[in-house]
């Protein structure tokens, strides 16, 4: 309280004195007046110890300044997207044998088609992931037997061969877990905190991928009939960071290419698909399938005019010139075709029916040895049109004929009758 009344009273008085033209400072408890600061300190300091002397002033507390926004210093704007997506899902019988890898899945989001989380990952050009947790989920009662494993391998472009090792490896792998065939199941991906940006598109997985996504029969399905199947449905919970807005300024079809371990490959077939009846790609013998990652579902692909890639057919070398993703494989391999018509009804049915047979590799490699596979035409967007459609096609055409000849003005009545009421 006397330290509180010692600096008011001194501000008073020297405000007083500074109005009579004097500088001067005033002891407020014996009223002594002194020419400087620091002879009214001592004298405090002196003759008035328990005052606790004259306090300089402190000096004001300096505002704190704004920190800049990263727009305003440069820095690229970051996004955090997040959401869930179904990005699979995959059909077992009683015929798959234990050790069949279901599914191996590089984690990319462009390469999950047909979701949201590709649809909004491809308007930027880097990610890097913030939460990514595999849920599969199961159709299989309590009753019946077998049991499935997932992992995550930090290795993008590891392959892993159906059999007995695929189950030891994928055990192996940190983090992995196994799941009666009935329950579901969650994997986490691990994040790393000094996990450099990834693209978004690139022909090299590792600079484009956070790692691959494995699921593998444990033991074989049963207590259930030979025509019975289940299906495991894969589901993705998602969180990425984002940034590089970008604009395509190509066309909107897209163009894929292997990844770039199985450059060179050839036509051949494997006894995990159409019981190695038909014709796929492959690097070498007993090796796997050579990987499309970013392929489509449902979506034909010409080879590029330039390259030169043969099946065996009569004994004779034959062009391959379309493919088309298998659809519910494990990987991401094409079927291969001679002519568009084929490998627009696989695309549209996914009967392997319509897909070259194996009749033996073709042992020469690719030229040159990763060309570009181009997309051609969607299933989606092939529609066939019906007799019925058909008919009211040309009953519109005889009508526009008639009112050519009527000579009445067709805009008049096409306001009316338009050919969309014909063909609802």
């Amino acid at each position: 309280l006397v330290i509180v009344k010692h600096h008011s009273i001194l501000a008073h008085t020297n405000i007083m004195n500074k109005g009579k033209g004097e500088k001067c400072f005033t002891c407020p408890l014996d009223k002594r007046v002194f020419k400087t600061r620091k002879a009214l300190n001592q004298h405090t300091a002196a003759s008035h110890p328990s005052s606790g002397g004259a306090r300089p002033k402190t000096r004001p507390s300096r505002p704190m300044r704004a920190a800049k926004s990263a727009n305003a210093s440069g820095a690229t704007a970051t996004r955090l997207l997040r959401g869930n997506d179904v990005i699979g899902s995959y059909t077992l019988d009683t015929k798959v044998a234990n050790g069949r890898v279901v599914a191996q899945l590089p984690i990319n989001p462009t390469y999950f088609a047909n979701t949201r989380l590709a649809m909004e990952a491809g308007m930027y050009s880097r990610w890097k992931p913030a939460r990514m947790a595999f849920k599969i989920v199961s159709s299989a009662s309590s009753m019946v037997t077998g049991s499935y494993l997932m992992g995550w391998s930090a290795d993008p472009a590891d392959y892993y061969e159906s059999g007995v090792v695929a189950i030891t490896r994928v055990s192996a792998l940190v983090p992995s877990t196994s799941c009666h065939i009935s329950q579901p199941g969650m994997l986490v991906v691990p994040n790393d905190s000094n996990q450099k940006w990834l693209y978004l598109t690139g022909k090299e997985v590792d600079e484009t991928c956070r790692g691959k996504f494995i699921i593998v029969l444990g033991a074989s399905l049963g207590s259930i009939t030979t025509s019975s199947v289940i299906t495991l449905t894969v589901n993705l919970q998602w969180a990425i960071h984002v940034d590089g807005p970008r604009v395509s300024t190509q066309s909107s079809r897209s163009t894929i290419y292997a990844e770039s371990d199985y450059a060179g490959y050839h036509t051949t077939s494997t006894s995990d698909w159409a019981s190695g009846t038909k014709l796929s790609l492959k690097l070498h013998p007993g090796g796997g399938l050579v990987p499309f990652p970013s392929a489509k579902p449902q979506t034909v692909y010409q080879l590029d005019e330039a390259a030169k890639l043969y099946y065996t057919v009569g004994g004779k070398g034959a062009a391959v010139k379309f493919g088309v993703l298998i659809p519910n494989f494990a990987v991401k391999a094409l079927a291969v075709f001679a002519d568009k018509d084929s490998a627009t009804k696989f695309a549209q049915t996914g009967d392997s029916s319509h897909c070259l047979p194996y009749e033996g590799a073709n042992a020469n490699p690719v030229e040159p040895d990763n060309p570009a596979w181009f997309e051609v035409v969607t299933a989606a967007a092939v529609r066939t049109i019906g007799p019925l459609e058909e008919q009211l096609l040309e009953e519109i055409a005889n009508l526009r004929r008639q009112l050519q000849l009527c000579k009445v003005d067709s805009a008049e009545v096409e306001s009316t009758i338009s050919e969309a009421s014909f063909l609802e």
